[in-house]
């Protein structure tokens, strides 16, 4: 997989992965990757230093539930579990994105996590 979009904030690197062309199972385990040099809470997952796979199960096309967002450490394995909300006001959704106002907040499209 190649890095497709990067975004960074100090302390805390977060990148998407081009998985187009793998089957659906790793397409949402591996959609994203982590990296953070103190501990951070994503959503209400608890993340401690390291690098990290980031794994995205998006709702049916048109649903704007929330999205099932899961954490998985270098060796594959789950490490946490938590949601991402829709958001629909974002004004210029981007493929990955971190917002600084009103909070500190991670987008991957119009799905949202806060970051403490």
């Amino acid at each position: 997989p190649l890095l497709l979009w990067v975004a960074c904030y100090p302390e805390r690197v977060f990148a998407l992965l081009d998985t187009s062309g793998y089957g659906v199972e790793v397409q949402q385990k591996y959609h994203g990757l982590v990296i953070v040099e103190r501990p951070i809470t994503l959503g209400t997952a608890q993340i401690p230093v390291g690098a990290y796979g980031l794994g995205i199960q998006k709702p049916a096309t048109g649903a704007t539930d929330p999205a099932r967002v899961f954490i998985y450490d270098v060796a594959g394995q789950k490490v946490a579990e938590t949601t991402a909300t829709y958001d629909a006001a974002l004004a210029q959704p981007m493929p990955l994105q971190v917002v600084t106002a009103p909070t500190l907040r991670l987008y991957v499209g119009r799905y949202a996590l806060d970051i403490k």
